[in-house]
């Protein structure tokens, strides 16, 4: 569609009081440009020197805080102005602008635009007032997003809990964790400090110096405690148990939980002494309260303490792996390209075939000889063959084998119960509605986030419907992010990158059953060309999400989307799984050398 510059400039507010002969005038000044997906438009810092008005697509808007978090705080449509204040002030960008898709742009110099602001006043005007608005939505945003948490409070779920055993396990392994400051009071071991007013100048000369602090609260009638939570500090608090204590919250830490000052839900860290097997009572614990995560600390495992380490930190690492079909064996690739590189997973979570690699990877934190998943990838190709076929009241095929594959693998692991955080993302047709699931039968949320309609049947839970995740989220970094709050970087691998259809396709727009079968072997109309059925089916549920999984692409720190064009969703042989991990495997060791996350040294080992 042909788009009409001029009805263009005149809808956007900036220039909405020039008459045409002026925007006429105006439009010569302009300048187009092109920009493809995910390419920067401009970055926070560089000198302004021009605006720009977007034509078609979408751009991002970003800005970095002097903490270094990254918080998406626009999104710019088609008819609006970008960079208006500092191409008239022409001073460095305030924020990072970035293509979501493929986008063209109208660009005027900032001599044009000053010339245009002293010739009207009406245009200046309407300059400010973008700006106020543009200011209101960033101290809203850093408002309700917050920032790293710098005062963190430990405290025990109850009585019986003594954390005297934490204190000493997470001091043993913050080698490289210099910013942080542990403070924990006992009879045993009191602060060396004379009375409040000293501890109290203490800790603010530890906030002058950017430090985190983290009380290790060991009992409520404490100096370190009075000071924690008396002076109103702590932003933060992480509940402590153990795997052989009764789940219970003491009166005490229900209060502080309780208390309106705190704007992040709790979390909660079990402790464990045995290592065998998987935790086993963690959805007791999860029914106490509403914590926002949970973190499983095997006592003896520094993997486990460094991982908590980061949270606390704020350098956790989140990776989501997006939905694709068996095109999913690309994730391994990228999982195995991370390991090389050293960088960690503290929390993982996925759509749809996404989901699978998640959880799979979640449950052995290893992907030596993935027997199971070659097993299950020749399931999944068998499943939709004539012998599966069922009565379609509910699906076409009956997905027999390869439920009971997901089940042999999953056996009776809960999702809760997985020693790194997980999701699983899918779809309740009774209620419109993305699910986010992180309680509950492992093999059965995996089952519902990759049942694709027709092809799978739906899972039922509480009599209600629930199918393929990537119909409404095929790319959840937007989960991953509220996970993480502002703690860490998320890593995203995308598989359905839009990459153009090369094929050329021939047949008429009625097809009679027999003509198109003896076309399909070849007998009659040899120029036939038709497309994989599967494959259209799958392009055509998830074209739904594609606006909201270009949204999350742009989200994500670290992109991931290898060119997978070729493959088919369905449709992948035993040497294009090989292919698949290769091709994984080189954009994720690509992608990720380029990154701040590559040779940080908080994910050294």
């Amino acid at each position: 569609m042909k788009i009409d510059l001029l009805d263009l400039l005149k809808s956007c507010k900036v220039f909405s009081s020039l008459d045409d002969a002026i925007l006429i005038k105006l439009l010569g000044k302009f300048k187009k440009i092109y920009l493809n997906r995910n390419k920067i438009l401009f970055r926070q810092g560089e000198l302004s020197d021009s605006l720009f008005l977007l034509v078609s697509g979408k751009i991002a808007v970003f800005i970095t805080t002097e903490k270094n978090e990254t918080l998406l705080i626009n999104e710019v449509l088609p008819g609006s102005i970008i960079g208006e204040l500092t191409a008239l002030s022409r001073e460095p960008r305030s924020t990072t602008a970035k293509a979501v898709k493929r986008t063209i742009l109208l660009q005027l110099s900032s001599e044009d635009f000053v010339e245009i602001c002293k010739q009207f006043n009406s245009v200046s005007l309407e300059v400010i007032n973008t700006t106020l608005r543009h200011s209101r939505d960033i101290i809203k945003l850093m408002s309700d997003k917050g920032s790293i948490k710098k005062h963190i409070a430990i405290i025990p779920a109850n009585n019986k809990i003594d954390l005297k055993i934490f204190h000493e396990s997470i001091l043993k392994h913050k080698n490289n964790c210099q910013d942080v400051v542990f403070l924990y009071d006992s009879e045993e071991n009191p602060i060396n400090v004379k009375n409040l007013s000293e501890l109290h100048h203490y800790i603010d000369q530890l906030d002058r110096e950017n430090k985190t602090v983290v009380y290790v609260i060991n009992s409520y009638h404490s100096a370190l405690s009075t000071i924690c939570f008396g002076y109103e500090r702590v932003d933060m608090i992480y509940v402590v148990g153990t795997d052989d204590s009764d789940p219970m919250l003491s009166l005490e830490t229900r209060k502080k939980i309780d208390s309106n000052k705190y704007k992040i839900k709790p979390e909660l860290i079990l402790l464990h002494a045995n290592i065998q097997g998987f935790p086993k009572h963690t959805i007791k614990w999860l029914k106490l309260i509403n914590f926002n995560l949970h973190h499983h600390i095997r006592i003896v495992n520094e993997n486990d303490w460094q991982r908590l380490l980061r949270f606390i930190t704020g350098n956790a690492v989140g990776v989501v792996f997006g939905g694709g079909g068996l095109r999913c064996w690309a994730h391994l690739g990228a999982l195995r390209a991370l390991m090389k590189l050293n960088i960690p997973i503290d929390a993982i979570g996925g759509s749809s075939a996404g989901a699978i690699v998640a959880a799979y990877y979640a449950m052995r934190q290893s992907l030596q000889d993935p027997l199971d998943l070659r097993e299950l990838s020749k399931l999944t190709r068998q499943s939709i063959s004539l012998k599966n076929l069922t009565w379609p009241s509910a699906s076409l095929f009956n997905g027999k084998h390869y439920t009971q594959k997901l089940q042999e693998i999953f056996k009776k692991v809960r999702i809760e119960n997985l020693w790194i955080p997980c999701f699983c993302i899918s779809t309740n047709l009774a209620k419109n509605k993305q699910i986010i699931s992180r309680k509950g039968s492992l093999w059965k949320i995996i089952r519902s986030s990759t049942a694709v309609p027709l092809v799978l049947p739906p899972v039922v839970i509480k009599g209600q419907l629930y199918i393929d995740g990537g119909l409404l989220n095929n790319l959840p970094v937007d989960i991953m992010k509220k996970m993480l709050l502002n703690r860490g970087k998320v890593i995203a691998i995308e598989l359905t990158r839009a990459n153009e259809d090369i094929n050329y396709y021939k047949f008429p727009t009625i097809l009679p059953f027999f003509m198109t079968m003896l076309a399909k072997f070849k007998l009659i109309n040899k120029d036939f060309k038709f497309p994989y059925l599967i494959d259209t089916f799958l392009k055509s549920l998830l074209a739904g999400s594609s606006a909201k999984q270009e949204e999350n692409a742009a989200l994500a720190d670290v992109l991931i989307a290898p060119d997978l064009s070729k493959f088919s969703f369905l449709g992948v042989s035993k040497s294009d799984e090989d292919q698949l991990i290769k091709i994984g495997y080189k954009e994720a060791f690509k992608q990720i050398k380029k990154s701040s996350l590559y040779k940080n040294k908080y994910y050294e080992k």
